[in-house]
């Protein structure tokens, strides 16, 4: 045992550097092991991780930072690194593939955003953009980041997208113009729009708005320009529409008879647009005289009649609202009913002279295929011994001839008189509006000159009587 001891203690004590470099090499193993096993961790967490893309502005010396295109396929917001726009106020993307633009809050010093054909079908807005354009999308959401932030948005333009609300809008209350024009807007109320005291211009045509609804006043005292055209509208009732910078407004292509309460409604009205709609002519007529006094111009007109006075806006004979009791009246009605019973003569000629003239055609076509049947055409070659059969095809052929020049001659007639017909209706229909208003003045006048003559009566017989 003693010499097992000695044995022992002789080689640890003699060989002292082989231990050290031993404990060494094993520390050195396990930092290769450990380093190894933590590079395998990293590996594996940034293959699962998606890779971030950044985007670079075509010159990053401008104050405008262009993106030609942002695809985000797989990618979310979040993995989209934009430059440092810290120096920039224009951002610019003008194409690419993504659902939702939610980078508002990384847009740093940027004030204009403009966005091309994306596919967007929502948009998030912050509060510090100035200018916003997001045409010819699908938008049919906007979020707003800030319910409670005071927007600095001026200018924005989200035509041709899928709006089918403006809920949220009233927020924007710094803006100057608005293009909302060709969405899918049925309906909107301008309480939406009565904070935004700095608006000039609003376009809200190409929409399907059946309804606008006011019930309180709206005053808008900077508005100069409004576009309905285009819509779906009935009925319009502006009473409650304060806008007396006004100076243009557009409510054509409509489907409307009349305008409530448009009378010197709009004072700075320059120029107006009202054509293609489905007028009233007794309201036409008073409305164009009262343009006619404020020097208010017709900008459009109707090609597909003659309408009244030289504004040429078509308009309907509305049902008379004059009691039928006076023979003047008895004798209009008359004269109205004789033009339509002449109307539907000329119909009547020119349906039964189609049917004629087609019975004829087919009676002639009959004869020709039958003697196709029982002979062929003569050629140069034919033989001249049967001049009857020629003859015969040589006369068909000219009644033919004949007969279609005949029947376009005639169809060409009636058509003329039915197209002078029918505008002699129309303006026979103006000229009775304008005769029953004639009656209607005549009436009025009548009655206050008889008020007038008893007044005048009550007052002599009241002076006789203090005499007496």
């Amino acid at each position: 045992m003693v010499h097992r001891r000695y044995r022992l203690s002789i080689s640890v004590a003699c060989f002292p550097s082989i231990v050290s470099e031993v404990s060494m090499a094993l520390k050195l193993w396990c930092c290769i092991f450990l380093a190894v096993l933590l590079e395998n961790q990293h590996v594996h967490a940034a293959a699962e991780r998606p890779t971030a893309t950044a985007f670079r502005c075509l010159n990053e010396e401008s104050s405008k930072c262009t993106i030609n295109r942002i695809d985000l396929g797989d990618l979310g917001d979040s993995e989209i690194v934009l430059p440092d726009l810290r120096n920039k106020t224009t951002l610019q993307i003008k194409g690419g593939n993504m659902s939702t633009f939610g980078l508002s809050d990384r847009l740093g010093n940027v004030k204009r955003l403009q966005l091309g054909s994306l596919q967007l079908r929502e948009l998030c807005l912050t509060y510090m953009l100035r200018e916003v354009s997001a045409a010819n999308n699908n938008i049919s959401s906007v979020q707003f980041l800030s319910s409670s932030a005071k927007y600095e948005l001026e200018h924005l333009d989200l035509h041709s997208n899928a709006l089918a609300t403006l809920e949220g809008f009233d927020v924007l209350v710094n803006l100057v113009e608005v293009h909302l024009e060709h969405n899918a807007l049925e309906s909107f109320n301008w309480t939406v729009f009565e904070r935004m005291v700095k608006l000039e211009k609003l376009y809200l045509n190409g929409n399907k708005i059946m309804n606008v609804m006011a019930t309180n006043e709206i005053e808008l005292p900077v508005l100069e320009y409004l576009s309905l055209a285009g819509n779906h509208l009935t009925n319009l009732d502006v009473s409650n529409w304060k806008f007396e910078s006004l100076t243009e407004y557009d409510f054509s292509s409509n489907n409307l008879s009349r305008v409530d309460n448009l009378k010197e409604r709009f004072p700075s009205s320059q120029a107006v647009l009202l054509a293609n709609n489905r007028w009233y002519c007794g309201w036409l007529e008073d409305t164009l005289e009262e343009f006619n006094k404020l020097f208010v111009v017709i900008k459009d007109r109707d090609e597909s009649c003659e309408g009244i006075t030289s504004a040429n806006i078509c308009c309907t004979p509305e049902k008379d609202t004059i009691p039928e009791d006076t023979e003047l009246d008895k004798k209009l009605a008359e004269l109205e009913q004789a033009q339509e019973v002449l109307q539907s003569d000329f119909e009547t000629r020119f349906e039964n002279l189609k049917t004629d003239n087609e019975n004829d055609l087919k009676d002639l076509i009959s004869k020709y295929d039958k003697l196709l049947q029982e002979a062929p055409l003569p050629t140069s070659s034919s033989n001249p011994a049967t001049p009857t059969k020629n003859t015969q095809y040589t006369t068909f052929a000219k009644s033919l001839e004949d007969l279609n020049t005949t029947v376009t001659m005639e169809l060409r007639d009636v058509a003329i008189q039915l197209s002078e017909n029918e505008r002699a209706q129309r303006r026979l229909s103006y000229i009775m509006l304008e005769l029953k208003k004639s009656i209607e003045r005549g009436r009025k006048t009548t009655a206050d000159l008889q008020e007038q003559l008893d007044n005048l009566r009550s007052d002599i017989y009241k002076k006789l009587k203090k005499r007496n």
